[in-house]
């Protein structure tokens, strides 16, 4: 599966009419501080907030993450996972709140999920908003984000796929310095079952609002 980029993922968003709900992840690790305690290294995931709240279990201590914290100029914030609330914060509460370091970023704790409380994978500690910033360097080369989207009610996949080709050629087209000629006409949808699904599981059932989810793969 091609990875997207954040500028692709924007284009996507305004471009495409058969898809919903488009949004990104990528899991990895992160260096987090805080008081009293040194530098550490935890699982971690960047995630779109409308991914993390229809994909993932919500807190059970303060709040998930909302479409205002993806803009640019918004406070960062974070998430923490319950393992890593109870073995470096001692479970304390009143952590939701309080600022923390995240890769050098001062990130307030908006909340804290509860011990089945996991999305993307099965080991993520932290979550942190993507930012669309399109004044970032890597805003368009870097495609390193996992895209996931629900198809629109009424709309087949076969439609659906269609106008994906269509919306990926225009971000072609549009920003050609970035991308090779062709770029998207061989792009597929794939039902988000195994393995596909995997990445995204949670020990809780998940709520997908009666929608199909679908992986995008973006091929060259």
């Amino acid at each position: 599966a091609e990875r997207l980029s954040l500028g692709q993922l924007y284009t996507l968003r305004q471009d495409t009419r058969t898809l919903e709900g488009i949004g990104a992840w990528q899991a990895g690790t992160a260096s987090i501080e805080s008081e009293g305690l040194p530098p550490r290294s935890v699982s971690s995931a960047r995630i779109s907030p409308n991914i993390f709240s229809h994909l993932a279990v919500q807190p059970s201590l303060g709040r998930g993450f909302v479409e205002a914290d993806e803009a640019v100029g918004a406070e960062p914030v974070a998430i923490l996972g319950h393992g890593l609330w109870q073995r470096d914060f001692g479970a304390d509460s009143s952590v939701v709140g309080a600022l923390i370091q995240v890769d050098g970023v001062r990130r307030r704790v908006v909340g804290v999920q509860g011990p089945g409380g996991t999305a993307p994978g099965i080991a993520t500690q932290l979550w942190t908003p993507i930012v669309l910033d399109a004044f970032e360097e890597d805003f368009w080369p870097d495609r390193v984000y996992n895209v996931v989207a629900t198809v629109r009610s009424g709309v087949g996949i076969e439609e659906a796929r269609v106008d994906l080709v269509r919306a990926m050629r225009a971000v072609a087209e549009r920003f050609s310095f970035f991308f090779p000629p062709g770029f998207g006409a061989d792009a597929t949808l794939d039902t988000a079952n195994e393995p596909v699904w995997r990445p995204l599981r949670t020990p809780l059932a998940l709520l997908l609002c009666g929608s199909l989810l679908l992986l995008l793969v973006a091929a060259i």
